[in-house]
């Protein structure tokens, strides 16, 4: 009643030096209330500009697995920061305790109406939408996530995290329902045209796509709903070193020495290349027609067509049989050619120790190469995926996985739109520290700081599990 008789009187020039004490001091509490209230909501620190540059560590786990902490209605989960999926999946309970259960009894989580099945390498899972406050950083939304349950999968695994958060270029659902939708439409025409009925099952087929496109067009991305148009991805190339993702990260256009392309899928973060070949030999090792390479930091290894792993396999045995050691000064690196110049992956990208137990899933991408395993090898191997038959519009698809971050500091940039999207490329330096990385040489060889091969347990590989949710050959 008095703030509304000093407004009063103030509005009336009759105010009194009582009023405009109070008045001012209701004012200054509106200016602090906003901060006390990002103090909350972060438990740590009042809000910062959203659009100010965040770098956020990922713990390593063996090099071939990085996680990072996220938070859903205020509690702390383990995640996988993918850019090679698309949503904000919880995992089920039967791999990692039970996070979907804890993810369900959150105050602030919302349970959604639709239902969906998520296949993977090794096996499925019916998820259910829903929605909750999430906060990376100085970011905080609520977001569309979808919940895992009833999985069924070949062998249990227990994973470094809880969470999946897609970061791949937002709107596949989008993208995919409308392309089948005007598949269906043109079938539709070819019947009518012809004066014939169109079949109930393809009645069904685009009802089936529209409801797909209605559930789409009501989801969010995390990207979008942040409000996050650059970002980008660095793994330090040491040994158990860890992993930095940075939101809002735009110090490599513009910068020395940044190689920058063009995004060639329309739902992927993804790049033409061609001519694969080892440094210092003519001979390719595959992709004289030009490949499609996907920039996924959810994949272990670098992953390529199966013609290209059995002749680079038969290059590294020749040089192996002559230098007699897992010695990688011995080795050349593999060099990718692109628009404006050439990508290199150093030795340490290809080449080191095998250790653990193959499991079904990663038997699905990874040979067994019991030759490498003989004395006259030392146990030296290919750290590398092989993919049998995997198709893009603009040929063999090959999948640039957790070694190429280790090789290059590469940054996502949205642009603005799905047509002028890019992705930029600099040479680390080990350490992701671009301040103490000299410019101008992401063009050069790599020189190693390490000659040790790594050693990997490959029962703990991450394979790129979005492939099978494939459903042509869009990209």
């Amino acid at each position: 009643f008095k703030v509304i008789l000093c407004r009063y009187r103030t509005r009336m020039r009759s105010t009194t030096a009582a009023c405009r004490d109070m008045l001012i001091r209701l004012v200054l509490l509106r200016s602090i209330l906003p901060a006390a209230w990002g103090l909350r909501l972060t438990g740590h620190e009042p809000l910062r500009d959203a659009a100010s540059p965040y770098r956020q560590q990922m713990d390593n786990h063996g090099d071939v697995r990085y996680s990072a902490d996220v938070k859903i209605g205020g509690s702390r989960f383990a995640a996988l920061l993918d850019t090679g999926s698309y949503d904000v999946v919880v995992l089920d309970g039967t791999n990692q305790g039970s996070t979907a259960d804890r993810v369900r009894t959150l105050p602030s989580f919302r349970l959604g109406v639709h239902a969906d099945v998520r296949r993977y390498g090794s096996g499925s899972c019916d998820v259910v939408d829903g929605r909750a406050p999430v906060a990376i950083g100085q970011h905080e939304a609520e977001q569309d996530l979808w919940l895992s349950e009833h999985c069924q999968f070949q062998a249990q695994r227990q994973l470094p995290w809880e969470v999946v958060v897609g970061l791949a270029p937002p709107g596949k659902a989008r993208y995919v329902a409308r392309k089948e939708l005007d598949k269906i439409h043109e079938k539709t025409v070819e019947f009518r045209t012809v004066k014939k009925a169109v079949p109930d099952s393809l009645k069904k087929e685009e009802q089936k796509w529209k409801d797909r496109l209605k559930l789409a067009l009501s989801k969010t991305p995390l990207l979008e709903r942040f409000g996050v148009t650059s970002f980008s991805a660095c793994f330090e190339s040491g040994p158990g070193r860890p992993a930095w993702l940075t939101w809002h990260d735009t110090q490599l256009p513009g910068r020395a020495g940044t190689m920058t392309l063009p995004v060639a899928g329309n739902v992927t973060w993804s790049i033409a290349l061609r001519n694969l070949h080892l440094n210092g030999e003519v001979q390719a090792l595959g992709c004289e027609d030009g490949c499609l390479a996907v920039l996924d930091t959810g994949t272990s290894f670098i992953t390529v067509p199966r013609s290209v792993y059995e002749r680079l396999q038969g290059r590294i045995w020749e040089r192996l049989r002559q230098v007699g050691r897992c010695d990688h000064s011995m080795f050349p690196d593999i060099v990718m050619e692109v628009d404006g110049g050439s990508l290199r992956l150093p030795p340490d990208s290809y080449l080191g120790f095998r250790q653990g137990q193959m499991n079904a899933e990663v038997g699905q991408f990874m040979r067994q190469d019991e030759a490498f395993n003989s004395e006259e090898y030392l146990g030296c191997q290919l750290l590398m995926f092989e993919l049998h038959d995997e198709r893009t519009p603009l040929g063999p698809m090959i999948i640039l996985g957790a070694p190429f971050f280790r090789t290059y500091y590469t940054a996502f940039d949205l642009g603005k739109g799905q047509s002028n999207r890019s992705v930029h490329f600099a040479r680390t330096g080990g350490t992701c520290d671009l301040s103490k990385t000299k410019a101008g040489s992401a063009l050069e060889r790599l020189e190693e700081t390490a000659r040790q091969p790594r050693t990997v347990n490959i029962s703990e590989a991450q394979t790129p599990q979005w492939l099978t949710s494939r459903v042509d050959i869009s990209i």
